[in-house]
């Protein structure tokens, strides 16, 4: 059998070993490395997807939960920001107590965390020491967050009892 290689022949002999060099170099110089980098970030890039479902689930929790405690305590929420007002304090418990007096009063001061605080000595008389605990359930479910202090003076005075305590109203 005798080869017959013609110009033509060798021409075309000689472009495809130089297209199959070329194949070769880029498969090897360019496609192979960056199939490396592909499979390294494909990998990455799923463990961050796991990551990010992960979190989302996390926050889809934690934003239940936080509006499940702003509906339960929608009262309170509104209590920090209502302005403090002390005749209208004064007019809602009255009916607690045979009279009502402030002794000594201080204005709004950035005392706790960064809280208001309103701090107040009362004086009063009431019929019962029911009344006063009556009075402490109101005031926790009133439009302010009150803290009653220690120490409570009950002195009975004929038929009436003089309650002295000093109370704080919290503001945010």
């Amino acid at each position: 059998m005798k080869l017959n290689l013609s110009n033509e022949n060798i021409f075309l002999l000689a472009l495809c070993t130089f297209l199959l060099i070329i194949v070769l170099v880029f498969s090897f110089l360019i496609l192979i490395p960056k199939e490396k980098e592909y499979r390294t970030q494909a990998k990455h890039l799923k463990v961050v997807k796991l990551q990010l479902e992960k979190y989302q689930q996390i926050k889809q929790k934690s934003s239940a939960i936080l509006k499940g405690l702003q509906d339960k305590n929608k009262q309170i929420v509104f209590a920090m920001k209502n302005d403090f007002d002390f005749k209208k304090f004064n007019e809602k418990n009255k009916d607690y107590f045979s009279s009502f007096e402030v002794v000594d009063k201080q204005s709004f001061t950035e005392k706790e965390d960064g809280l208001k605080v309103y701090e107040a000595n009362i004086s009063s008389y009431i019929s019962s020491p029911a009344n006063f605990y009556e009075f402490i359930d109101g005031v926790n479910k009133g439009e302010w967050i009150v803290e009653v202090k220690k120490p409570l003076k009950f002195k009975k005075e004929d038929k009436k009892i003089n309650l002295s305590f000093s109370m704080k109203v919290y503001k945010n």
